[in-house]
Protein backbone atom coordinates (compact mmCIF):
# COMPACT_ATOMS: atom_id res chain seq x y z
CA UNK A 1 0.00 0.00 0.00
CA UNK A 2 1.21 3.69 -0.92
CA UNK A 3 -0.07 7.19 -0.66
CA UNK A 4 -0.91 9.29 -3.91
CA UNK A 5 -0.65 12.38 -4.75
CA UNK A 6 -3.82 13.59 -6.66
CA UNK A 7 -4.09 17.09 -8.47
CA UNK A 8 -6.97 18.77 -7.68
CA UNK A 9 -8.15 19.46 -11.99
CA UNK A 10 -11.32 20.42 -12.98
CA UNK A 11 -12.99 16.82 -13.32
CA UNK A 12 -11.92 16.29 -9.44
CA UNK A 13 -13.87 19.76 -8.42
CA UNK A 14 -16.71 19.42 -10.66
CA UNK A 15 -16.94 15.30 -9.19
CA UNK A 16 -16.40 17.00 -5.68
CA UNK A 17 -19.12 19.48 -6.05
CA UNK A 18 -21.26 16.62 -6.98
CA UNK A 19 -20.71 14.58 -4.53
CA UNK A 20 -20.68 17.11 -1.96
CA UNK A 21 -24.47 17.68 -3.11
CA UNK A 22 -25.54 14.31 -3.27
CA UNK A 23 -23.87 12.60 -0.12
CA UNK A 24 -23.95 16.22 1.93
CA UNK A 25 -20.08 16.33 2.91
CA UNK A 26 -18.16 19.22 3.46
CA UNK A 27 -16.43 20.19 0.81
CA UNK A 28 -12.83 19.26 1.79
CA UNK A 29 -14.59 15.79 2.26
CA UNK A 30 -16.08 15.78 -0.71
CA UNK A 31 -12.82 16.80 -3.19
CA UNK A 32 -10.78 13.95 -0.69
CA UNK A 33 -13.73 11.73 -1.93
CA UNK A 34 -13.62 12.97 -5.66
CA UNK A 35 -9.66 12.30 -5.48
CA UNK A 36 -9.85 9.06 -4.95
CA UNK A 37 -12.67 7.99 -6.81
CA UNK A 38 -10.62 9.67 -10.02
CA UNK A 39 -7.97 7.11 -9.53
CA UNK A 40 -9.97 4.05 -10.03
CA UNK A 41 -11.66 1.62 -8.13
CA UNK A 42 -8.63 -0.61 -7.23
CA UNK A 43 -7.41 3.02 -4.78
CA UNK A 44 -8.88 2.21 -1.22
CA UNK A 45 -9.63 5.36 0.58
CA UNK A 46 -9.06 5.31 4.55
CA UNK A 47 -10.87 7.66 6.81
CA UNK A 48 -11.98 7.83 10.59
CA UNK A 49 -15.50 8.89 9.28
CA UNK A 50 -17.90 6.55 8.38
CA UNK A 51 -19.98 9.34 6.25
CA UNK A 52 -17.59 8.63 3.22
CA UNK A 53 -19.39 5.09 2.80
CA UNK A 54 -22.08 7.13 1.71
CA UNK A 55 -19.99 7.81 -1.51
CA UNK A 56 -21.21 5.06 -4.19
CA UNK A 57 -18.43 3.58 -5.57
CA UNK A 58 -15.84 4.79 -3.41
CA UNK A 59 -13.87 1.74 -1.93
CA UNK A 60 -13.98 3.02 2.00
CA UNK A 61 -11.94 1.52 4.51
CA UNK A 62 -13.21 3.11 8.07
CA UNK A 63 -10.27 3.40 10.76
CA UNK A 64 -11.11 2.44 14.40
CA UNK A 65 -8.86 2.47 17.26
Amino acid sequence: MHLVWVELTKEVVELAAAIRVKHGLKTPDALQAASCLQLGADHLFLTGDSSFKRVSGLSVKVLTG
